[in-house]
């Protein structure tokens, strides 16, 4: 729930926003490259037709192009006469998968020019993952960085993290994934000076998730550097409910409400008896945690 007594103190946000329409959030913003990929067919002689893999077990083709799983992954692929409607493979190796069950068939490159699906998107506001000095850990070469938090991440950096991860969750991962890590993940390491650092890895061949991740970084960066106001405001009311409740005595709220009357607009006698009592911060949260 957002706080009642939140003071919006970020009064340019609506010039910002409004900005999108000339203001690209995406300067120096991603592009797509052909990609060369893979098909897999099958010439039957007794029909002297040849047949391609339509859907890798498992999935099925629904009429307006996407996949559907269907179950069966003990069965083969499914197959077609329209050389339009083949599955294209992101890797060799995806393609050599679904060709182990059936061994007359025959694995072929293509390009594929058609859609954004086809292509590979190269991150404008990204960076790639690089190796740093002195580290001992995982190392992500096919990754590009996200966003990140540590243990002592403020509200804004521990918001925008977790919209950030909230958006690429609601984007499905492609039926022709070839890879056995996820298109995404959460990577924690431990850190000598905050105790633990995490950030998000999003996969180079992940086309959907990097097109949004750049989208969304290239609007904190250039827009507006909050990705949710709404989810801000509650982490800020929660941060400020806590330090008011656990730092404060009684006496050192009442010298605090007289020092900074301003910050609390209090709606009747209760809501002053409340907050003094700790029972929560009545005042503008965002200004409170920031000090």
């Amino acid at each position: 729930m957002s706080d009642p007594h939140r003071k919006q103190t970020h009064n340019e946000a609506n010039d910002f926003m409004t900005t999108q329409n000339v203001i690209t959030a995406s300067a120096g913003a991603g592009s797509l490259h052909p990609l060369v990929r893979y098909i897999v067919s099958e010439y039957r002689k007794d029909q002297k037709r040849t047949w391609y893999v339509a859907a890798r077990p498992g999935y099925m083709r629904c009429s307006d192009g996407t996949m559907a799983r269907d179950g069966s992954f003990d069965g083969g692929p499914e197959w077609t006469l329209k050389r339009d409607h083949a599955l294209e493979f992101e890797s060799h190796r995806a393609a050599a998968l679904v060709r182990s069950k059936c061994p007359s068939a025959i694995i072929t490159e293509v390009v594929s020019n058609q859609s954004p699906n086809m292509q590979k998107y190269t991150p404008g506001n990204l960076n790639r993952w690089t190796l740093p000095q002195c580290y001992f850990g995982a190392e992500w070469p096919e990754h590009f960085s996200f966003l990140g938090q540590s243990r002592d991440s403020d509200c804004l950096e521990r918001a925008n993290f977790d919209s950030g991860l909230e958006t690429l969750k609601a984007i499905a991962e492609p039926a022709d994934w070839p890879h056995e890590e996820a298109c995404f993940q959460v990577v924690r390491e431990s850190h000598w000076a905050v105790g633990w650092v995490e950030w998000i890895a999003i996969h180079e061949d992940a086309t959907e998730h990097l097109q949004a991740a750049d989208e969304a970084k290239g609007k904190l960066d250039n827009i507006y550097p909050v990705l949710d106001e709404g989810r801000l405001s509650e982490y800020e009311t929660e941060e400020a409910n806590t330090i008011w409740r656990d730092c404060y005595q009684v006496k050192e709220r009442i010298k605090y409400i007289r020092q900074h009357s301003r910050q609390f607009e209090f709606r009747d006698f209760a809501d002053m008896l409340n907050c003094v009592r700790g029972n929560y911060f009545a005042g503008y949260a965002s200004e409170f945690v920031s000090r």
